[in-house]
């Protein structure tokens, strides 16, 4: 209906009057007609002509207003179904509009807005078990650290070795603090703003080669051998690359066997490890908010940060005009290709054997 608060006219009432004015529009014809001969015609015959144009005018309001209706009534659920979701914020996750015996272009409406609210449940549910990890993974370390400071604090017989030995635990965990927050950061800037590239001719040996450095001391620990094969050249960020790299072959080496292999080809690297497989799809793993837990080589991984490291790689990559993907995965370990060329993107995304590898691309030296 017409508003007070000079606000449009509704849908309803504008399809009523369309209606209406097609309806009138035939009587108004015949008066425009019968003009010249009203004065020959008399009031007699002008009366009734009067009454049945107010009569039309009435009925065809009336019949358009029904008209409009009946017309508008699957727009009409489909609001009171949006206002009953408005009431029910936390019922998201289940709520779906469901219409029936509606013309297409409602039904297309409908199919659409459930699909988005689809997302709106998984992206909720994502974030709400990011935020329960959060909180376990931010509390961790700190109440451990906070149980090694109160030793330090309340026995005074602890010899400097044992002190050293309380030191160095509350260092290692807060620089597992500090790597979440700072996965954290990245993953949240890569999100919300992309990444930002400065690119430059880049030996990808030696980029590969200074990576596995800083990974020397964990490879040692975990008595995982690297080998680094191959060469080639590339316009990369070498600082982003690294990050990524980093992380890809840093997850590798947590639970490799005995080794990691890198082979460098031109627009590709590969990284295969001896490790148990991938638990899931790279591209289901590759997201900053996964909420699902996982299991890898027997141990459990809570929801929430466990795939920050490989969306964060997968974004560097992909900015990069390439492309992360699994050549293969399972008991016998996982190879990963990091492709750096634009032209494998416009490839099918489908494994590529050993074989494929050697036609395409130069042999590694």
């Amino acid at each position: 209906m017409l508003s007070t608060n000079n606000e449009a006219m509704s849908l309803k009432w504008r399809v009523a009057l369309v209606i209406s004015i097609l309806a009138i529009l035939p009587n108004i014809v015949i008066w425009v007609l019968l003009l010249p001969s009203w004065e020959a015609m008399g009031i007699s015959f002008l009366l009734p002509l009067v009454g049945w144009l107010v009569l039309s005018v009435v009925i065809a309001i009336v019949i358009g207003y029904w008209l409009s209706q009946q017309l508008l009534q699957p727009l009409s659920t489909l609001t009171n179904q949006v206002h009953l979701l408005r009431a029910k914020p936390n019922e998201l996750h289940s709520a779906k509009l469901d219409i029936e015996n509606a013309p297409q272009e409602v039904v297309a409406f409908s199919n659409a807005f459930n699909d988005l609210l689809q997302r709106i449940s998984t992206e909720q549910s994502r974030r709400n078990a990011f935020v329960a990890t959060l909180m376990h993974d931010l509390k961790t370390p700190l109440v451990a650290t906070n149980n090694v400071l109160a030793i330090v604090r309340d026995k005074d017989d602890l010899s400097k070795n044992d002190r050293l030995h309380l030191v160095n635990q509350i260092i290692d965990e807060n620089e597992r603090l500090i790597s979440l927050v700072q996965k954290l950061v990245v993953a949240h800037k890569f999100d919300r703003e992309g990444v930002q590239l400065r690119k430059e001719s880049t030996d990808l040996a030696v980029l590969v080669n200074r990576v596995v450095d800083n990974l020397r001391t964990v490879s040692e620990q975990n008595n995982v051998s690297i080998s680094v094969k191959g060469s080639a050249t590339a316009e990369v960020d070498s600082q982003e690359l690294a990050r990524a790299l980093y992380n890809l072959i840093g997850n590798g080496m947590r639970y490799a066997k005995s080794e990691i292999e890198i082979t460098i080809f031109k627009g590709l690297i590969r990284i295969r490890d001896d490790g148990p497989g991938l638990p899931a799809p790279i591209e289901k793993l590759a997201q900053p908010f996964n909420n699902q837990p996982i299991t890898i080589a027997g141990k459990s991984y809570s929801a929430g940060t466990g795939g920050l490291g490989l969306f964060i790689s997968r974004r560097i990559i992909e900015a990069h005009g390439g492309r992360l993907t699994s050549e293969e995965t399972g008991f016998e370990g996982t190879v990963l290709l990091v492709y750096l060329n634009k032209a494998f993107t416009k490839q099918p995304r489908k494994s590529i054997t050993n074989k494929q590898i050697d036609v395409h691309l130069p042999k590694a030296a």
